[in-house]
């Protein structure tokens, strides 16, 4: 109830039944020039003048027992000063009210004062539900902000929030890339309607160089409301006969369109419409949708500003991978890399395949630690370290020893995990080593199954003697290599995930490696992943 006055404009006490102050308002405090808190706790007998106790008493009787009152009373206060100010006022009984109930049961009776001519019982109780139906909804809507994933998840979230509370119907569009409006949610307050409103939805976006009201409204960069939807109303707003048809069959009565500005920037606007509820919009209506707008507007100004960070952020993650196509003789080899969702930073994920002199395939696909430049940075010197150490070693053990000999003098930041193979296409030979990174997966005709490889620590760890997984990889079996994204988050544990991944390599029969990656990558979860996804796939053909 604090929240609810702060919001009004005149001085209000809130008192319980024992006639002590529970709470004010800033203008009551100015009224009585007393610092903020200083009225919690007082009598209220003790903020008025001896003179008028009776006339108080009287007035709290009316309000108290015999029920509601229009009439003001004109007393005297007495200010912290000591010195008395003449003032008119009323007194509400709020067991009634709408915020009356749980946190609000200690207070009995709202008090307001005015130096003139008073605000009387009705009016008070109108301001008093309107600003607690406001700071109840805009609650609601934050908390709608902070547990949704996803930029269109929000404001097809918030969409639901402000129905019914502003409206039967409500629709958000914002201005895209081209500069066309596009839709990106709405929502009705009947599920039997939710037909109509996705076709609303899907085929009738207000035309951003039209005369549509909402697009008068982000021109105008003010809201469009009308009270009463006219026939000629309906005209104008409406693009074809099915248009038109959808919207009465709606029952439109009431409309308003609120523009989407953050900072210098019309972002979109938001609409709302009155259908079969038979409400129409005012004025108090249109200030809460503009409280609303401005919220929206903050969710799609900090998401495209995290688009474009995320955008460079990735495009410089790709730079530091390999740009070319991947090619060794009798090997099909398909790689994919899909960036996390919760953050804008660049990854430690990478991978790398390159035929040997004595023309076997060397494959490593690794993972720093962390989830910015640094890790990007270690990834790029890291990979680059391993194409220069491998044509001097003699199998993958022998080059995560190298690695971890070498590691201080490399002077790489942050601890990696890794896993290295060599295999020979024309044998099939395989020999596996890894350095605390997941083991690949091997699939072979209906079975697929994890490769037993023993694990070293991970690079930049204390290290101990990496052994080589040896055995052979058959004409038509395949190699599935990734990163932790691919099989963990936090709604899971690794061994679900590998699970998951087993499944898929083994759902339907693949043509190609191309084909089994791109199945593998819907094992990754859809939203809020925080976690890079690298992925390397390699299947022996036949000679």
């Amino acid at each position: 109830m604090q929240s609810v006055i702060d919001l009004l404009g005149d001085a209000v006490l809130l008192v319980d039944s024992a006639g002590l102050v529970r709470a004010a308002n800033q203008p009551a405090e100015q009224l009585f020039a007393l610092a903020s808190g200083d009225l919690a706790g007082r009598p209220m007998l003790e903020l008025i003048t001896d003179g008028s106790v009776a006339a108080y008493k009287s007035a709290w009787d009316d309000a108290w027992e015999r029920g509601p009152t229009n009439a003001m009373t004109s007393i005297s206060i007495v200010r912290g000063d000591g010195r008395p100010v003449a003032a008119e006022v009323a007194l509400a009984r709020l067991d009634d009210h709408p915020g009356a109930g749980a946190g609000a049961a200690d207070v009995a009776v709202a008090v307001v004062l005015r130096a003139g001519s008073g605000m009387v019982r009705d009016e008070l109780l109108r301001q008093l539900a309107i600003a607690h139906r406001a700071q109840r909804f805009l609650l609601d809507a934050a908390a709608v902000i902070m547990d949704a994933n996803g930029y269109r998840q929000t404001l097809r979230a918030l969409a639901s929030v402000a129905v019914p509370t502003l409206g039967d119907i409500c629709l958000i569009d914002i201005v895209d890339e081209r500069g066309a409006l596009a839709r990106v949610a709405a929502a009705h307050n009947d599920p039997a309607h939710a037909d109509l409103v996705a076709e609303l939805r899907r085929s009738y976006p207000p035309d951003a160089a039209g005369s549509h009201p909402s697009v008068q409204a982000m021109r105008d960069r003010q809201s469009v409301w009308t009270r009463e939807i006219t026939d000629d109303f309906l005209l104008r707003a409406t693009r074809d006969r099915r248009h038109l048809e959808i919207l009465r069959t709606l029952s439109a009565t009431s409309f308003m369109s609120v523009p989407l500005i953050a900072g210098d920037e019309v972002l979109g606007c938001l609409s709302l419409l009155c259908g079969r509820s038979g409400r129409k919009l005012g004025p108090d209506d249109v200030a809460l949708a503009e409280q609303l707008a401005r919220q929206v507007a903050q969710v799609i100004a900090k998401q495209r500003r995290y688009d474009a960070v995320r955008a460079i952020s990735h495009t410089l993650q790709s730079s530091l991978l390999p740009s070319e196509a991947i090619r060794v003789d009798r090997l099909d080899i398909a790689v994919r890399y899909v960036p996390g969702t919760r953050d804008a930073e660049v990854g430690g994920d990478f991978w790398d395949v390159v035929a040997l002199p004595s023309g076997k395939a060397a494959i490593v696909i690794g993972d720093v630690t962390g989830h910015d430049a640094v890790a990007a940075a270690t990834m790029a010197q890291l990979r680059s370290v391993c194409r220069a150490l491998r044509p001097s070693t003699q199998s993958p053990a022998d080059l995560i020893d190298a690695l971890q000999r070498t590691w201080d003098q490399l002077g790489l930041e942050r601890v990696a995990t890794a896993a290295f193979a060599d295999l020979d296409p024309v044998s099939g030979a395989l020999r596996i080593a890894s350095a605390g990174h997941n083991p690949p997966l091997l699939v072979v005709g209906d079975t697929a199954s994890v490769i037993k490889v023993d694990p070293t620590p991970p690079l930049g760890a204390p290290p101990s003697p990496a052994a080589n997984w040896l055995g052979e990889l058959p004409v038509g079996g395949t190699l599935v290599f990734y990163t932790d994204g691919l099989v963990e988050d936090r709604y899971r544990d690794v061994d679900d995930g590998v699970r998951r991944l087993t499944r898929a390599a083994l759902s339907a029969p693949v043509s190609d490696s191309s084909e089994l990656a791109d199945r593998l990558l819907t094992c990754i979860p859809d939203d809020d992943r925080s976690d890079d996804v690298a992925l390397l796939v390699v299947r022996r053909l036949a000679g």
